[in-house]
């Protein structure tokens, strides 16, 4: 017999959606294996039977009594609730991400992939300020729309059955600010261009770009490009294998995919984060 999710207060729904909004780029990994991460993007919830696709569909507010209230306006009407009987959250359900993984992984995930009906999703959202959010989902259908702004794409919807957000303070505990100078590639076997490691988490990092940089120009988000770091002092160089997740004035921020490791190219693993960070820590631009 199914689980039935328990009913969401409109606080929890609101703290969701605020950490997990519409368009975000998220991260996730399927039934606790951390080391499958892979990337999708939000592109809607459903709450109580009614699918929102536009973030101003929901208006937070307080009764009378001072009670918290969700409005969610549909294109005909106005609908106020108290509290929520479910809430899903809305992925794409077939982008391909799994294809990134090592054939270990991705044929443990068996012929319906990480979102077969049942699983465990595991969703990471990255804050500035807050640090790292994580929310417990569970796959409850994936669908395709006959009608609607995704009619014919694959949907995945996941239900959320515990609320409670997890944060994790990326920027004392997992982030170290240095000055690394660093070479990209737009391709294996490209010229390298100069830049700067100036933040470093066990998955993203933030490049820096001088004014005169020949290759910021050609830099867009979801590009792949190789990293090379060169640490003298502890005679390491690591080669990576990276996407540009964020494009901003003068820098950029990667999340880390794969490693050069006796010539060949591997999955990036908590253990060569801990590699590299355990360098840094040793680099005297690093603070």
């Amino acid at each position: 017999m199914p689980l039935t999710p328990d009913p969401l207060n409109i606080e929890q729904i609101k703290d969701i959606t605020q950490n997990f909004p519409i368009g975000a780029r998220i991260d996730y990994y399927p039934e606790y294996q951390e080391h499958m991460l892979m990337q999708s993007i939000i592109l809607g919830y459903e709450i109580n039977g009614l699918y929102i696709y536009s973030q101003n569909q929901l208006k937070f507010a307080a009764t009378g009594t001072g009670t918290p209230k969700l409005s969610i306006e549909t294109t005909t009407d106005s609908q106020d609730y108290l509290q929520a009987s479910n809430l899903c959250l809305i992925l794409p359900g077939n982008t391909g991400e799994e294809n990134k993984l090592d054939y270990p992984s991705k044929a443990s995930l068996g012929r319906r992939g990480q979102f077969r009906n049942g699983n465990n999703i595991t969703l990471i959202a990255r804050h500035p300020d807050q640090g790292i959010a994580t929310l417990e989902s569970s796959v409850r259908e994936s669908t395709q729309p006959k009608d609607g702004y995704y009619r014919g794409h694959m949907l995945t919807l996941l239900e959320i059955f515990s609320p409670e957000l997890l944060f994790r303070d990326q920027r004392t505990h997992h982030r170290i600010k240095t000055r690394l100078p660093a070479q990209i590639r737009l391709k294996q076997g490209d010229k390298g261009y100069p830049c700067l490691l100036s933040d470093y988490s066990e998955l993203h990092a933030q490049i820096e770009f001088g004014d005169d940089s020949e290759v910021f120009s050609q830099l867009s988000e979801n590009n792949p490009i190789i990293v090379t770091l060169k640490l003298e002092n502890s005679h390491r160089t690591f080669v990576i294998q990276a996407t540009i997740t964020r494009k901003q004035p003068r820098s950029i921020v990667i999340a880390m995919e794969k490693i050069l490791n006796n010539g060949d190219f591997k999955n990036f693993e908590l253990i060569d984060a801990l590699d590299i960070k355990a360098s840094l820590l040793q680099h005297p631009g690093t603070r």
